[in-house]
């Protein structure tokens, strides 16, 4: 009996070792009164904007979301995507469980795409196009075997730059320079 019981307390210990801050990843979750979509360029995210899966598709596919940590801005844990299986769904991420680690974290929950890592997400916030992230608000997680905590105090953030493209000034120079060659060739 001294055996089953001293394995059953190393077994979890073990487990609540491995997982100190268990969050639900998941901009949507209505016993907590979580409901943060996200839209993009300011386009609410209802089916009367998007009227097809392949128009939600389109708008929101290949985007990463994931957790951040709002001070070192690393990515914590795994991304995952939004949803483009339903026309109720628009602007919602497909759930999954992040591992905060211990204790309290300030955090934002970001959008970009690009590399699934916090390169990928560094690289998207410095060009500005297809990037959003929530405002920052504390997340502490729940520790195994309990269940995992949910996200509140996340809002709902815009993707910005979606489809627009920023020359650089360079460009924009280079561009003024031939115009202005072409003025001065035809007076000549």
């Amino acid at each position: 009996m001294k055996k089953a019981l001293l394995a059953l307390t190393a077994v979890l210990v073990a487990v609540a070792a491995n997982a100190q801050g268990i969050v639900q990843l998941n901009n949507r979750v209505t016993g907590d009164g979580i409901n943060a979509p996200a839209t993009i360029d300011n386009v609410a995210a209802t089916s009367a904007n998007y009227a097809t899966l392949a128009a939600v598709s389109a708008a929101y596919g290949g985007y990463n979301v994931g957790i951040i940590n709002a001070d070192t801005g690393a990515l914590i844990g795994a991304p995952t995507s939004f949803r483009t299986d339903s026309l109720t769904r628009i602007g919602f991420i497909n759930p999954t469980e992040v591992d905060l680690g211990a204790g309290s974290k300030n955090v934002r929950l970001a959008a970009w795409k690009g590399s699934a890592d916090t390169a990928g997400y560094a690289a998207a916030k410095a060009a500005g196009n297809f990037f959003g992230e929530s405002s920052a608000f504390s997340a502490t997680g729940g520790v195994a075997p309990s269940t995992p905590t949910s996200l509140v105090g996340l809002t709902a953030f815009n993707i910005t730059g979606a489809g627009v493209i920023t020359p650089e000034p360079a460009t924009l120079a280079l561009a003024a320079l031939g115009g202005l060659a072409l003025v001065i060739r035809r007076r000549k």
